[in-house]
């Protein structure tokens, strides 16, 4: 083999090596701007911002969002354009709204909630009705009627106890009268249990005032 032949050879796979890999469509949508910056698509952004494309588009002819152009195609700098969302997200919560197009777009957003507010509140009445939720007013009802039911029964435990423990022979003895008693109680205070139906009655009940008021309210007016 000639000479001439093998440095040629030796040139052209040197030229090979830096040639850069040919791109798939698809693939790297990141690339490194020549200052250093990264580079991302338009989709990108869209992604990230939780927004869509065509909105990052707008935003672009807004001159909110500045792209770069490459071989590849319009480039958004990463930086400099999250830079530039917050500033413009910052710029419109603070700007003044006294357009008309800003008070409808509050009056918009205002029935919005204001519809978002009357399905939860919906929602919450639905599982109440359905036993899945109790009100808090309720539960404190059922409690305290429970914690009065203990509270009886212990003060009459003087009372149930005293001939007995009065006429037993020794410490011993009274502990075991007492002990016996005691366990009688815990015994009748174990069979509480949960009970749907007393919730159910009063929602029922509640449902009913609240009936009868609105009622009241339509003959005064």
């Amino acid at each position: 083999m000639a000479p001439g032949v093998l440095i040629e050879s030796e040139a052209g796979l040197m030229a090979d090596r830096k040639k850069p890999a040919a791109k798939k469509p698809g693939e790297n949508t990141k690339e490194a701007a020549p200052s250093g910056a990264v580079l991302v698509m338009a989709k990108d952004l869209a992604e990230m911002f939780d927004l869509t494309s065509t909105r990052i588009t707008q935003l672009r002819k807004d001159g909110v969002l500045i792209p770069q152009q490459t071989s590849a195609g319009l480039r958004y700098p990463l930086t400099a354009s999250v830079r530039a969302y917050v500033r413009y997200l910052k710029d419109a919560r603070n700007a003044p709204k006294t357009t008309s197009g800003s008070i409808e777009q509050r009056k918009n957003e205002a029935e919005a909630d204001l519809k978002s507010a009357k399905a939860a509140i919906a929602e919450l009445e639905l599982k109440e009705m359905l036993g899945k939720m109790h009100r808090a007013e309720d539960v404190e009802a059922v409690t305290t009627d429970f914690v009065l039911l203990v509270r009886s029964l212990l003060m009459a435990l003087p009372g149930r106890l005293a001939v007995d423990v009065a006429g037993a022979g020794s410490a011993a003895e009274a502990s075991v009268i007492i002990r016996a008693e005691v366990n009688k109680l815990l015994e009748e205070l174990s069979g509480y249990r949960y009970d749907p139906a007393e919730y159910a009655r009063r929602v029922t009940e509640r449902v009913g005032m609240s009936t009868q008021e609105d009622e009241d309210d339509e003959d005064e007016d």
